[in-house]
């Protein structure tokens, strides 16, 4: 993936989302600076782009335990797509880490109904917060 992701680059170097699949080779690899560093000059080239902000947070935040910090990409990415399930998933996870049940069920029930994932992220944060499993 990073060799492709560098082609990428090399090729368009003001493309975000081949930075961003660079920090996420990166991260695949535990190399965090290098990882930091792409996906930062991928929300630098393009800040509104949510998936960037997501996969930070998804890919390298959460991973390293900065949790606080994944909430605010996570914030910031459901600001700019707020219909993103991938958004919702990944701040639904970064909510339940920082033991905030109620807030993470809230983040998964604004998934589509007809996402798969919907409902298991619901009985993840239900469960959680001591709910028996229906």
């Amino acid at each position: 993936m990073r060799p492709a992701a560098e082609k990428a680059i090399q090729l368009d170097p003001l493309s975000a989302e081949s930075y961003d699949a660079l920090g996420a080779a990166y991260a695949r690899e535990a190399q965090w600076e290098q990882s930091e560093k792409s996906f930062l000059r991928a929300m630098e080239i393009q800040p509104g782009r949510a998936e960037s902000h997501a996969n930070f947070a998804a890919y390298l935040l959460l991973p390293l335990g900065r949790i606080d910090e994944a909430i605010q990409q996570l914030r910031i990415a459901e600001k700019n797509d707020p219909l993103s399930a991938h958004v919702h998933f990944w701040l639904g996870d970064a909510l339940a880490d920082a033991g905030r049940n109620e807030e993470a069920a809230g983040a998964c029930e604004r998934m589509a109904p007809e996402n798969a994932l919907r409902q298991d992220c619901i009985l993840g944060a239900r469960v959680r917060q001591g709910e028996p499993a229906r």
